[in-house]
C-alpha cells in the first residue's frame, strides 16, 4: 500500500474482521501480509472494541514464531487500542472454529512498525495405534503414539502405519496438519463415520489400500497416491490430486449382489508355526491373522496358560447380513472354552485381557463352548465397551439348548443382521454338535456396534486342547442396493500420471460416478469404467456425464469400457469442459440417434475406402457392416434394437475396451 493505513475497531459483534491465510513458515512471501509504505494507525474508541483476527493455516499447520500481519514504516496505536484488542480465531477449510482444540497458542503484539501474530509451541507428529478402539476424535480417545500423544489435537500431523487395527471411525471434523497412510503392501485401511477431514493439509497414500468411506471429507490440501497404492474415496472434495497408483471413485467394481466371502481359512499349515501374521486362504483385502502365540497355523491351540484370541480385521456396514462360522475338533479339558465372535480391537497377547472378556479385544457378540460343561454351562454374550470391568460380559445367557455337555466336536455360527440400520443391528447364535445347527441364543439387538474384528478366542490352554479346522466370514448383500454413485470434487488440478489408473462406475444415467475438476485435468494414465453389479443394460441414447474440467491437457494412455448389448457401442465425446460417454447403435454412422437412409449413404460412400461405415469394429467398411445396418434399420435411440446377425467375420467387442487418444472433439467408439 503506497500511503497510510488507518483501522478503527468495531464493537464486540463480528461486523468486520482481518482475514489472513498463513503458511507453515513465518518467512516473508509464505503468508498474507499488509505492507504499508507510510504510517499504519490502529484505533480503538473504547476498551470494549475489538479487532477480529481470523486465521486459516492454508498449508496445514502453523509454525512457532512471529507472523508479520502489518508491516509499515511506522505504527501508531491510539485510543484504547492495545495488544489485547485482538480476538484471534483459527479456522479450518470449512469455516469451523478450531482455536480451542490446537496445541498452540497465538497472541498479537503491536511494535514500532509491525503488527505481529506470535505462535507458541508446535503441532505434534502422531502415529495411529488403534489400541483404544477405532475412534479418531479430538482430544478424547488415546489411540495415538508419539510426542504429544496419546490423543489427537487439531493441526497435528498423523501417520497410519502397519499396525493391527486398520479400522478408523471419524464422527466429527478433524483438521490434521498432514495425513499419511503407509500400512504396507496388501494392507487395507477402512475409514468410516459421519465426520471427516476438513483441514488444509495434504493426504498422502504411500502404500496399501485406503478406503475413505466416511461422509465428511472436505479438505483443501493435495491428495497424492504413490505407485502401487490405491485410494477408494466416496463423495469428497480436495485440493490438487496427483495419482501414480490407483484412484477409485466410490470403490468401483465392488459386487453388490449375492453372497460374498470375506475370509475363509482351512488352517492347513504345517504346525509349530504361529498363526499370527499368516493370511487366510481367502482374504478380501489381504488382511492377515492377528493372533496370540497360543494359535498355530494348522489350527492347533495348545500353548500358553492365559488364553488369547485370533482375529481378522473387519468393520460391518449397514444394510447387510454377516455370518462367521468355525469348526473345532476334539475339544477337551475341564471348563475352559473356545469362542467365536465379533469384537472391538485385536491383540497378539497371551493374556486374560485378550480373550473377549475385557481389555482388547472386547467381545461384542460371541458364544463359547467348554471342554466340560457339567459344572459351568456353555454361554453366549453381548458386550458393551462402555461397561467396566468385563465389558464383554455385559449380557450373558446360557445356551437355549443342551446340545452337548461339552467336549468333542463343535461348529459355531453367528448371524449379524445390519439391515435395520445403526442402532438396530441384531445377532442370532447357533451351534452344531452333530445333529445340525440349533439356535443357542435367539435374535437380539446388539448393545454396542463398534465392531472392528471377528475371530476366535480361548480361555486357558493349560487344561484345554482342540484343533480349529475351519473359519469363514460370508455375507449376503441385498441385490436391490446398488453401489451408490459418488462425486469427487477437485478444487485444483487433477494429474493422472503415466502408469496410473482412474476407476469410475456406472449404474444408470442418473446414478453414476462423477469427477469435477476446477483446474486442469492432466491425462496420462488409464481410465477404467465399469458397471456396478445389477446395473440395467444401457440403451442407445443413454448419456453418462463422467468428467468436467477447467482445461484438458494430454491424452489418456488407454480407456477401458464395459460390455454392451450386441449392436451397441460406446462413444466418448470431449468438448471444451467435459468428457461424456454416450451409447449409440453400431449402424448409426452419422450419430444422429437413429438408423435410416442417411446412414446407408455414409456406408455407401465409405465402402472399401474408409471406416466411416464400420459397424462391426473390424476397421473397414464392407458387406458385414451393411448387414448390421439392415438389421438395425428403423431403430431410434431410447429403444432396443432388433437382434444383430453374427456372420463369421463379425467382431463383437470384448469385455473391456480400450481407446487411445482423447484429444479430438469426437473421441472414439467401442462396439459390443
Amino acid at each position: 500500500m503506497h500511503g497510510n493505513f488507518s483501522y478503527s475497531t468495531f464493537g464486540q459483534t463480528v461486523t468486520g474482521a482481518w482475514n489472513y491465510e498463513l503458511g507453515d513458515t513465518t518467512m516473508a512471501g509464505d503468508s498474507d501480509r499488509l505492507l504499508v509504505n507510510g504510517t499504519a494507525t490502529i484505533n480503538a474508541a473504547s476498551a470494549s472494541d475489538v479487532i477480529h483476527l481470523n486465521v486459516m493455516p492454508v498449508e496445514g499447520t502453523l509454525s512457532p514464531g512471529d507472523y508479520a500481519l502489518v508491516q509499515a514504516n511506522s505504527l501508531s496505536v491510539i485510543g484504547s487500542a492495545s495488544n489485547s484488542t485482538y480476538r484471534i480465531k483459527i479456522f479450518d477449510a470449512q469455516g469451523n472454529d478450531i482455536t480451542a482444540d490446537i496445541r498452540q497458542t497465538a497472541s498479537v503484539a503491536n511494535s514500532v512498525n509491525n503488527v505481529v501474530l506470535n505462535v507458541s509451541d508446535t503441532s505434534a507428529n502422531l502415529n495411529w495405534a488403534g489400541t483404544a478402539g477405532n475412534a479418531w476424535d479430538v482430544d478424547t480417545t488415546g489411540n495415538w503414539t508419539g510426542t504429544g500423544g496419546p490423543r489427537f489435537k487439531q493441526l497435528d500431523n498423523v501417520t497410519f502405519g502397519n499396525v493391527a487395527n486398520k479400522n478408523v471411525t471419524i464422527n466429527t471434523h478433524v483438521v490434521p496438519g498432514s495425513v499419511t497412510f503407509d500400512g504396507g503392501g496388501g494392507s487395507t485401511y477402512i475409514v468410516t463415520g459421519s465426520g471427516g477431514i476438513t483441514g488444509f493439509g495434504p493426504v498422502h497414500v504411500h502404500s496399501g489400500t485406503v478406503q475413505l468411506k466416511n461422509a465428511g471429507n472436505n479438505y483443501a490440501g493435495a491428495t497424492t497416491i504413490a505407485s502401487g497404492a490405491r485410494l477408494e474415496v466416496h463423495s469428497a472434495s480436495t485440493g490438487d490430486v496427483i495419482i501414480n497408483g490407483t484412484l477409485s471413485i466410490g470403490g468401483v467394481g465392488v459386487a453388490t449382489g449375492g453372497p460374498q466371502t470375506f475370509y475363509s481359512d482351512d488352517l492347513n499349515g504345517v504346525g509349530g508355526v504361529p498363526l499370527n501374521g499368516t493370511t487366510p486362504d481367502t482374504s478380501f483385502d489381504g488382511s492377515a491373522w492377528v493372533a496370540a502365540a497360543t494359535f498355530e497355523n494348522n489350527g492347533d491351540s495348545v500353548n500358553g496358560t492365559a488364553g488369547g484370541s485370533a482375529t481378522l480385521a473387519f468393520t460391518p456396514i449397514d444394510g447387510s447380513t454377516y455370518r462367521p462360522e468355525t469348526s473345532i475338533q476334539n475339544v477337551f479339558g475341564d471348563t475352559d472354552w473356545f469362542a467365536l465372535g465379533f469384537a472391538s480391537g485385536q491383540s497378539t497377547d497371551n493374556s486374560s485381557n485378550a480373550r473377549f472378556i475385557t481389555g482388547t479385544p472386547e467381545g461384542l457378540a460371541w458364544a463359547l463352548y467348554r471342554g466340560d460343561a457339567s459344572t459351568n454351562a456353555n454361554q453366549t454374550f453381548l458386550g458393551d465397551t462402555d461397561v467396566e470391568p468385563n465389558s464383554g460380559l455385559a449380557s450373558g445367557r446360557e445356551w437355549l439348548v443342551d446340545a452337548n455337555m461339552g467336549g468333542g466336536d463343535i461348529a459355531i455360527r453367528l448371524t449379524l443382521d445390519t439391515t435395520g440400520g445403526a442402532g438396530n443391528w441384531t445377532v442370532t447364535m447357533e451351534a452344531d454338535t452333530g445333529g445340525g445347527f440349533q439356535t443357542i441364543r435367539a435374535t437380539e439387538v446388539l448393545l454396542d456396534e463398534a465392531i472392528t474384528s471377528v475371530g476366535i478366542a480361548n480361555s486357558n490352554t493349560a487344561d484345554l486342547t482342540g484343533m480349529i479346522t475351519s473359519f469363514s466370514l460370508t455375507t449376503d448383500i441385498p441385490t436391490a442396493d446398488p453401489l451408490e454413485a459418488r462425486t469427487l470434487t477437485v478444487e485444483g488440478d487433477f494429474t493422472l500420471d503415466p502408469g496410473a489408473t482412474l476407476e469410475m462406475d456406472l449404474f444408470d444415467t442418473d446414478d453414476h460416478d462423477h469427477l469435477s475438476v476446477f483446474g486442469a485435468l492432466n491425462a496420462g494414465g488409464t481410465l477404467v469404467v465399469s458397471f456396478t453389479e445389477g446395473a440395467p443394460s444401457p440403451v442407445a441414447g443413454d448419456t453418462f456425464d463422467l468428467i468436467e474440467f477447467g482445461a484438458f491437457v494430454g491424452n489418456f494412455e488407454s480407456i477401458a469400457l464395459p460390455a454392451l448389448d450386441d449392436g451397441l457401442l460406446f462413444e466418448m465425446i470431449q468438448n471444451v469442459s467435459s468428457v461424456t460417454l454416450r451409447v449409440r447403435y453400431a449402424a448409426d454412422f452419422d450419430a444422429d440417434g437413429d438408423v435410416d437412409g442417411d446412414d446407408f449413404l455414409v456406408w455407401q460412400a465409405s465402402f472399401g475406402v474408409t471406416i466411416g461405415g464400420d459397424a462391426d469394429g473390424d476397421q473397414d467398411t464392407d458387406g458385414d457392416d451393411f448387414l448390421i445396418r439392415q438389421a438395425q434399420y428403423g431403430s431410434v435411440a431410447g429403444t432396443r434394437s432388433t437382434a444383430v446377425p453374427e456372420p463369421s467375420t463379425m467382431i463383437i467387442g470384448s469385455a473391456m475396451a480400450w481407446i487411445l487418444g482423447i484429444a479430438a472433439p469426437q473421441l472414439s467408439t467401442q462396439r459390443r
